[in-house]
């Protein structure tokens, strides 16, 4: 699930400077598998990219690896590469938009 949603400027009378943070996220499929490996990625995850937080889903069918970040998107390639430097695999998931159903 990619937030296609940026920081911007919050207009009112309180102030012109404040800003929205919006949170992005990336969601990716992986070949991950075992707990300890997911734990060890979660830790280079978080040392290569201060700003983001990562969690796996490994009951998940897709063993899913959720990226978040505040301050900007979150950057998939450099991810999938940390990912398959560590032997793993891994690929975004795209957005799901369900269409409305006729009433």
């Amino acid at each position: 699930m990619d937030v296609n949603t940026f920081v911007y400027p919050v207009m009112g009378e309180e102030s012109a400077n404040q800003k929205r943070v919006v949170q992005m996220v990336e969601v990716f499929k992986t070949n991950v598998t075992d707990q300890d490996h997911a734990n060890r990625l979660i830790d280079q995850i978080h040392n290569a990219y201060r700003e983001y937080r990562a969690n796996f889903d490994l009951d998940d069918c897709d063993r899913i690896l959720r990226v978040k970040c505040t301050t900007s998107p979150v950057q998939a390639a450099l991810l999938i590469d940390l990912l398959r430097d560590s032997g793993f695999r891994a690929e975004v998931l795209p957005d799901e938009i369900f269409p409305k159903l006729p009433l």
